[in-house]
Formats: C-alpha cells, structure tokens, sequence
C-alpha cells in the first residue's frame, strides 16, 4: 500500500467519522428543542389552567381571594390597568408563611422566569396576556376599545406566551402559545 492510498483510506474514514458526529449532534439538538417545545406548551396550558382555576374558584382560605370579575380591584381591572403592558400570571394557591395551611392566590407581573422539573438549564418566560373582550350586545369581538363598564364584559381572549433561548443560537428565542375564551362567571 502507498502512502497516497492510505491518506486517501484517511480521508474518507475522517468525512465517515465528521458527519456521522454532525449528525448526531444535530439530533439531539432537535430532540432537545422538541423537549422545550412541549414543556413550553404545557407551561402555557398551565398558566391559563390557572387564569380558570382562579376564576372557578368557590372556597377561598382568605375572604378577599374570592375570584372578583367586575368589581374595582377585580379580574377585569387587573388585566386591564395594572397587568396590560406586561402580562401576568396566576399563582394558584400559594402557601402562606408562617402556617404552611393557608394558600392565597397571588397575581404576578409577566413576564416570569420558570425552571421545569428535570431541566435547570433553560428558563421559560411565561406570561398570559388580554387580548380582546366581548361586549354584551356585541356580536364581534371588541380590540380597540373598552366595553362600557366591567360588567359589560362577558368574556376576554387571553394568550398565554412561553418564551426560550434556542439551543442553536442563544441571541434567539423560540416560543409557544396557548389561547382560550374566558367567561365571566354566570
């Protein structure tokens, strides 16, 4: 054998070896970003399972956690004054020091910074955000102005927005979305 055919057997065992590895390494960099995609989606989903749960919400621990549509302070003034800009979420049942009995539901600012179980490396930013309302006697949906009085509301459109750093490029950031019709309470 000659020196040009065994640098010839290298060369081709090296493009054999070099693109079996960048394939493999872009696997799982797919099968990571398929991993986010669903943990993101179920972040979603469970921000707005929180946004109902509040809203569903019959025996409050604490008097004033009552879930309040209309009134001043309520819901609806939340998610269109205070949260409109950022977003919010709903923490469900939050344990109160210093008995560790009690729960509050708490409104947070979005857009908040989440771990999932088992994957301390990525953080998702989850926040939900109002959309557009339903007015009563108003058969289209109502985005640019108000509904006279909060109990003119019937329902709003929330959207729940998870976003996170791709694992190709960090300056990118993927995101999922979940959307639902929230009614208020009959």
């Amino acid at each position: 054998m000659t020196i040009v055919e065994i640098l010839f057997a290298l060369a081709i065992i090296t493009l054999v070896l070099v693109t079996a590895y960048t394939a493999s390494i872009k696997a799982w960099q797919s099968a990571v970003e398929a991993n986010h995609r669903t943990e993101a989606q179920y972040l979603a989903q469970n921000a707005l399972e929180g946004v109902k749960g509040y809203r569903n919400l019959t025996d409050a621990p604490v008097s004033s956690q009552s879930f309040d549509w209309s009134g001043s302070g309520g819901f609806l003034d939340k998610i269109t004054t205070t949260y409109s800009g950022s977003g919010f979420l709903i923490e469900p049942c939050a344990l109160v020091v210093p008995d560790d009995t009690t729960c509050e539901w708490k409104y947070a600012a979005g857009p908040k910074d989440m771990k999932v179980a088992g994957d301390d490396a990525t953080t998702f930013k989850v926040t939900v955000k109002l959309l557009s309302w339903y007015c009563a006697g108003s058969a289209a949906v109502v985005t640019t102005t108000p509904c006279g009085t909060y109990a003119d509301y019937k329902a709003v459109n929330l959207q729940a927005t998870v976003t996170w750093p791709s694992i190709e490029n960090a300056s990118q950031e993927n995101n999922a979305i979940a959307s639902t019709i929230l009614t208020g309470p009959e």
